[in-house]
């Protein structure tokens, strides 16, 4: 396993993601970084996937307007 540093990842992800001129929801940078959310280095608490989900939902409405209508 590759000793990578900390957020090497998820800079290539947005490097792609620009490149490849697609939508990127960046939970990385939207999600405050504290063990209330996260649950290990992948994946967020139960608790607080509601979050999570108004987060993408919210995204999702920003690009997609006619087709993500927030409740």
């Amino acid at each position: 396993v590759l000793d990578l540093p900390e957020g090497f990842k998820n800079n290539v992800v947005r490097e792609v993601a620009l490149e490849k001129k697609v939508i990127l929801i960046d939970l990385d940078k939207s999600l405050e970084k504290s063990s209330k959310y996260i649950y290990d280095v992948g994946h967020v608490n139960s608790a607080d996937s509601e979050i999570v989900a108004a987060i993408i939902a919210s995204k999702l409405h920003d690009y997609f307007p006619r087709n993500f209508v927030l409740k």
